[in-house]
């Protein structure tokens, strides 16, 4: 008589050993009590707005209502935002001053659907494409500005608000991060940070404290003085405070993002959690249990995984 042996044996789980929880958000896998769960079994999330999250190639993804915006990045969970700008990538509505405008083809990154080539016609620092003046700030209230742009001629980029008969500006370089000069006349203004999306494509955050209450106007420009000298303005976004969240976007009024609510439905006990982000950085929460809503201010907006340990 023969005997065989079954050497069957079960895949090798994605999760680390001694995990009672997980949620891959890239793989769009999951488990509970150490197996493998659908989606509905461990997350649930909504958001009574649609939003935008980038996905691996740079490019803005559109999510509608209550749709978890997961892409191959991970899950975006933000909070709620404003932009005060009324037409963001809606080039066609800005206005020139020492400069002219040429229009240029897209979308870029799926939402920069009206780029322009502005061009310095005035010989000036401040030849600029700028958004109308109808938005107002108030008084010592920071607003974080996101100005998008790509590369031309001009090897400078100048970021400017302007109101009440004056102006804050930054001239920086996108080749090296720095800023090369500041104009405060209307309250400080300082970059946070300068994000090449791809390659020749910029992101520059910036922070302004206006020091008066009142309509402000908004704009980008080559930042040379240099006749001919060009810069490809994509469009920009002004949230209230200092926090930078994904594009927010209307047309002809300012438009609001509603809040991401995740709520993870953990097993029965106490878990501690472990959120690597999509900069492969990590946080933790300790000590949550039952159906526990995920805080919108973590450390990073674009949530990875999600690891949870019993104890």
């Amino acid at each position: 008589m023969r005997v065989g042996l079954n050497l069957w044996t079960a895949p090798s789980a994605w999760w680390p050993p001694g995990a009672s929880f997980g949620a891959d958000f890239t793989a769009n896998r999951y488990m509970r009590d150490g197996l493998p769960a659908e989606a509905s079994a461990t997350y649930s999330l909504a958001r009574s707005s649609s939003k935008y999250a980038a996905d691996a190639d740079s490019n803005f993804v559109f999510f509608d209502t209550d749709i978890p915006a997961r892409t191959a990045l991970g899950l975006s969970v933000e909070p709620a935002t404003t932009n005060l700008l009324t037409d963001p990538v809606g080039l066609d509505s800005w206005l020139t001053t020492l400069a002219s405008a040429t229009p240029q083809a897209g979308p870029v990154l799926g939402i920069f659907v009206q780029p322009s080539l502005v061009t310095d016609t005035g010989a000036h620092v401040v030849a600029r494409l700028r958004h109308p003046g109808n938005q107002s700030i108030t008084d010592g209230v920071p607003v974080a500005l996101s100005f998008w742009f790509r590369q031309a001629s001009s090897e400078r980029a100048v970021l400017f608000v302007n109101g009440n008969g004056g102006s804050s500006q930054l001239v920086i370089s996108p080749a090296s991060g720095e800023v090369l000069s500041i104009a405060t006349t209307r309250g400080p203004m300082g970059l946070v940070e300068l994000v090449q999306h791809v390659p020749g494509t910029f992101c520059a955050r910036a922070t302004w404290v206006p020091n008066f209450s009142g309509p402000c106007e908004v704009a980008i420009g080559p930042g040379t003085g240099v006749p001919g000298d060009t810069i490809i303005a994509l469009g920009a976004f002004m949230e209230p405070g200092s926090l930078f969240t994904s594009p927010v976007i209307g047309f002809g009024a300012p438009s609001s993002r509603a809040a991401d609510s995740l709520t993870l439905h953990l097993p029965a006990g106490l878990h501690h959690l472990t959120f690597t982000f999509a900069d492969l950085t990590t946080q933790v929460i300790s000590a949550v249990s039952g159906d526990y809503v995920v805080p919108t201010d973590l450390n990073r907006a674009v949530i990875r995984t999600i690891v949870g340990v019993a104890g």
